[in-house]
C-alpha cells in the first residue's frame, strides 16, 4: 500500500515547476519543464502532464495522490478555467484537483494561506492580493495591467530605438546587444523588424523578447540610460498594481511581497520601494519576503483543501531547497 501524496504545480510562462509531498511535508518528487502559459507555449497542457508524470517517477509508482493544486499563468476569466482544468486529467492520476491562477499560489505559498499582497513579474506579471476576510482582489479587477514582465521591458526598449533621432556613444554596446539578440544587422533592419510584427511565429516572439529582458536588466545596474527607462516603467506599473489591490485591506498596514524575475530584480525592486516610500498612500506598505515558493504554496494549499492541519514541523519542511 503506498502513501498518501498531494501535488502542487507552479505553471508559469518559462517553466512549470512539480513538487510532490507527502502529506508531512516531505518532498518525494519534483520535475521542472516547459511553460504552461497557453498563450506563450503550443506544447502547454503536454508541458504540464509531461512535468507531473517525470515528479510522479521520482516518488514512485505506488504512490496515492490526494490532491492535485495547479497555478497557471493566463488563467484570468471564467472561461480559461476549461483549459487549466484539462491540464490535470492526467492519465492514470485520479484525484481531486483546483485549478487557479499562479499568482494566487504564489500569495498563499508567500504568507502561508494568510492576507497580504503579491507581485510577481517574470515572464509576464500579475498582481493580487488576500485580504483579511479571505476575499481574493486582483489589479485586473481595477482593469490595471501592470506591463512588468519580461518582454515589456524588452518592448520598451525596442519602441524607444526605433523612435529615436540619435544615439549617445554610451547607447551603442546595448543598441549592439539587442541586435545581437535578435539576429539582426542595424537599427533600421530592427525598425523593419517590428514593423513587420517581429517574429511570423508569435510564441518565437514571446520567447525572444522574455529572454531579452535579462540584458535590459543588466544594463540598467550599469547605468544605461534607455534601460533604466524601461525597467522604471515596468516598477512604476508594478507598484501602482500594489496600492490599487492594498486599497481594499481593512488594516492600515498591508504586507507585500515581490516574486519573479522582473519584480525581484534588485534594480527594480529599489525602485518600487522608492515610490512606495515618497507616494501619499492610502495604505502603509510592508514588505516581507515569501515564506515559501508558488510551487510549496500549491502543495500547502492541497494540505488546506484536504483539512489538514498545518503544523510549524511541515511548514519547516516545505522551506527546504529541493
Amino acid at each position: 500500500m503506498g502513501k498518501d501524496y498531494v501535488i502542487g504545480i507552479d505553471g508559469g510562462g518559462t517553466y512549470t515547476r512539480v513538487v510532490i509531498a507527502d502529506l508531512e511535508g516531505n518532498v518525494a518528487g519534483a520535475f521542472t519543464g516547459g511553460g504552461s502559459h497557453p498563450g506563450k507555449n503550443k506544447d502547454a497542457k503536454t508541458n504540464v502532464q509531461h512535468a507531473v508524470l517525470e515528479a510522479v517517477k521520482q516518488a514512485g509508482k505506488d504512490i496515492s495522490v490526494k490532491y492535485i493544486v495547479g497555478g497557471f499563468a493566463g488563467l484570468d476569466q471564467p472561461e480559461d478555467q476549461h483549459w487549466a482544468d484539462d491540464f490535470l486529467n492526467i492519465d492514470g492520476i485520479n484525484a481531486p484537483f483546483s485549478a487557479v491562477n499562479d499568482a494566487e499560489i504564489a500569495q498563499y505559498g508567500a504568507f502561508l494561506g494568510k492576507s497580504g499582497i503579491v507581485a510577481v513579474a517574470g515572464t509576464g506579471s500579475n498582481i493580487l492580493g488576500r485580504t483579511e476576510n479571505g476575499r481574493i482582489v486582483k489589479e485586473g479587477n481595477f482593469h490595471h495591467k501592470s506591463k512588468a514582465g519580461a518582454r515589456h521591458l524588452s518592448y520598451s526598449v525596442i519602441y524607444d530605438i526605433i523612435t529615436a533621432k540619435s544615439f549617445i556613444k554610451e547607447d551603442e554596446q546595448f543598441i549592439h546587444s539587442i541586435l545581437e539578440h535578435l539576429d539582426l544587422k542595424n537599427v533600421s533592419e530592427l525598425r523593419k523588424f517590428a514593423s513587420d510584427g517581429f517574429y511570423a511565429d508569435y510564441f518565437m516572439t514571446m520567447k525572444k523578447l522574455s529572454k531579452m529582458g535579462r540584458i535590459v536588466t543588466d544594463e540598467a545596474h550599469m547605468g544605461n540610460k534607455i534601460a533604466i527607462s524601461a525597467c522604471r516603467k515596468a516598477a512604476n506599473s508594478l507598484t501602482t498594481g500594489i496600492l490599487l489591490v492594498s486599497s481594499v485591506f481593512s488594516e492600515e498596514k498591508v504586507p507585500f511581497t515581490l516574486i519573479g524575475s522582473v519584480a525581484t530584480n534588485s534594480f527594480i525592486a529599489n525602485v518600487i520601494m522608492e515610490e512606495l516610500e515618497k507616494r501619499d498612500i492610502f495604505k502603509e506598505l510592508v514588505y516581507q519576503p515569501p515564506k515559501l515558493r508558488p510551487e510549496m504554496g500549491a502543495v500547502l494549499m492541497a494540505y488546506h483543501r484536504l483539512g489538514l492541519k498545518i503544523t510549524e514541523e511541515v511548514i519547516n519542511k516545505l522551506e527546504k531547497p529541493q
